[in-house]
């Protein structure tokens, strides 16, 4: 049909799913361009007018034409196939709706129509892609003026329900369960070990992986924030035995992430794991889910002694909220000490012996490294000894301090010498790393006039002066 704003043509193009309106501009689009002649390779939308359909609009943004068209303005969706299956149930209720005549009542009834079992989350979800579209059709695409959606119309956010994660021996079991795939068990590890999202553990390519330097390049992510960040020892073994089984450019290729929810929960089960909270659905809790292997890394991390810079180079996550998310259960693990991981090269039976036929020559760097990630593991031992000491220190009364006859000058000398001894030790520091909370001690009497270069002069009043 010819559109009668414009002399540019519509072309129908089918798809497997949906049917696009393409605008192809024609001579005059190449002559625009500075090609005489070119015919135009890139969408021009701007012959849209308000007749196109609500489902017309959903399947020019799903498809990416839109973001081609308006690239300053619309981003390409990465999570598209979400989105269009979202759209065809909506499409059903509200898609041949034209968006000049789109009105409140017809979202509602959209909303209305959505299943009962729906959580509030989900429904939200549905509201959101509404909301976008119509937001869309004011602007770029100028079809209408303004959206019929008045403000406050968007269903409530709901509270975040509880979510469960692995413990180290659990996941042991997991993968060492044989009947269960290899190259799943490996995409299970992997996810536990490195945090990132499952879509970008699925689009990594062996050229992503660095393992004679033992590092991981991610260029393309859901933040469109390039990352690179130190594979764990474990796991660059473990991919370098992997390599010579895989099939194909990526790392789990034959992997899939439909279902693949219920898919883990039925591995969990098959390997003797049924600890109740992991497979219970209720209103505050939701069943476990490959998801949750991702904040299975951050509690266990976090555990262990790792910053939150630690983990968000390898998690992606843009914003403290979404850390502090896990540290309620991370001090629950710290507390009963549940500890990291098994070495993802030992816990694989597979892999466990493709390792133990290298040569020595191959395995000693890993080695070497296997060693101080040992040490580093029992650095939060070394740090309680540390905070002891210091602590200790602190409770050297002011006398001792100041080399007062209660503690006199080999007494204070002592306490010198233990923090010496502590800071000269190799991989320890007296400053204690950044981990789940402040080290509150710290701020008991570290401000006493008696250990600063001040002397107090009056009893009831006090002014500081510079000591000499």
């Amino acid at each position: 049909m010819t559109d009668t704003n414009s002399d540019a043509t519509w072309n129908r193009k089918d798809t497997k799913n949906h049917q696009l309106r393409v605008l192809r501009g024609g001579e005059e689009g190449g002559k625009h361009r500075g090609h005489v002649g070119a015919p135009s390779l890139q969408p021009r939308l701007f012959g849209l007018n308000g007749d196109i359909t609500f489902a017309t609009l959903g399947a020019l943004w799903t498809s990416g034409e839109l973001a081609r068209a308006f690239p300053d303005h619309v981003k390409k969706k990465k999570s598209a196939g979400d989105d269009i299956s979202r759209l065809k149930r909506l499409n059903e209720m509200i898609g041949q709706v034209p968006l000049r005549a789109f009105a409140e009542d017809d979202a509602a009834q959209a909303m209305r129509e959505l299943p009962a079992t729906y959580s509030r989350a989900t429904r939200r979800q549905y509201a959101q892609i509404i909301s976008k579209l119509l937001s869309l059709a004011v602007y770029p695409c100028k079809l209408i003026k303004h959206s019929p959606l008045p403000r406050g119309w968007m269903p409530s956010g709901t509270t975040t329900p509880a979510k469960g994660f692995l413990f180290p021996e659990e996941e042991a079991r997991l993968l060492g369960n044989t009947n269960i795939p290899l190259e799943r068990r490996m995409l299970y590890g992997f996810l536990a070990r490195e945090g990132c999202r499952l879509s970008e553990a699925l689009n990594l390519e062996w050229t992503n992986i660095h393992l004679a330097r033992g590092f991981l390049t991610l260029d393309e992510n859901k933040t469109n924030d390039p990352r690179v960040w130190a594979l764990g020892v474990d796991v660059g073994r473990a991919l370098s035995a992997y390599r010579k089984h895989a099939r194909g450019d990526r790392l789990f290729s034959v992997c899939s992430s439909r279902s693949l929810a219920r898919v883990l929960r039925k591995d969990l089960v098959d390997s003797q794991v049924s600890r109740e909270e992991l497979f219970r659905r209720t209103e505050t809790r939701l069943p476990f889910r490959v998801h949750d292997l991702r904040g299975t890394f951050v509690t266990l991390a976090l555990a262990s002694g790792r910053s939150e810079t630690w983990v968000c180079d390898r998690t992606g996550h843009k914003s403290s909220d979404m850390v502090n998310r896990y540290r309620r259960q991370a001090r629950t693990a710290a507390e009963v000490d549940l500890g990291w991981f098994h070495p993802l090269d030992e816990v694989v039976p597979e892999i466990r012996r493709m390792t133990s036929e290298q040569s020595p020559s191959e395995r000693r760097i890993p080695d070497e490294k296997r060693r101080i990630l040992q040490n580093e593991r029992r650095i939060p031992d070394g740090g309680r000894r540390i905070l002891q000491n210091e602590r200790r220190i602190f409770e050297i009364d002011e006398s001792a301090a100041q080399g007062g006859p209660k503690g006199g000058p080999d007494k204070t000398k002592e306490a010198t010498d233990s923090v010496a001894s502590c800071t000269s030790s190799r991989g320890f520091s007296a400053v204690p790393e950044v981990g789940l909370e402040p080290t509150r001690f710290l701020g008991r009497r570290i401000l006493n006039p008696l250990r600063l270069p001040f002397r107090h002069s009056g009893s009831q009043s006090c002014t500081c002066e510079v000591a000499s």
